[in-house]
């Protein structure tokens, strides 16, 4: 496998938690970017701030669920 600049001296696979440390920044960075749009034209938003909310507590407890069955599996 070729080695490039930015993996040099890293190594070729990740953990099962580091698995889940990207699945869990991936899921909060799209949030954020759905949490960040523009307004629309009528200079509304597509979600209301419960809705955000709702889509917030479900983006950590899936964070929380993956990150424990990680753990689980782990032991």
């Amino acid at each position: 496998m070729k080695k490039l600049w930015y993996n040099d001296g890293m190594k070729d696979s990740l953990s099962p938690l580091e698995v889940i440390d990207l699945i869990a920044y991936e899921k909060l960075r799209s949030f954020v970017e759905l949490v960040s749009n523009s307004p629309r034209p009528d200079g509304t938003y597509n979600y209301c701030r419960e809705a955000l909310q709702q889509r917030a507590e479900a983006v950590l407890k899936e964070i929380k669920k993956l990150h424990d069955e990680a753990m689980e599996n782990m032991g």
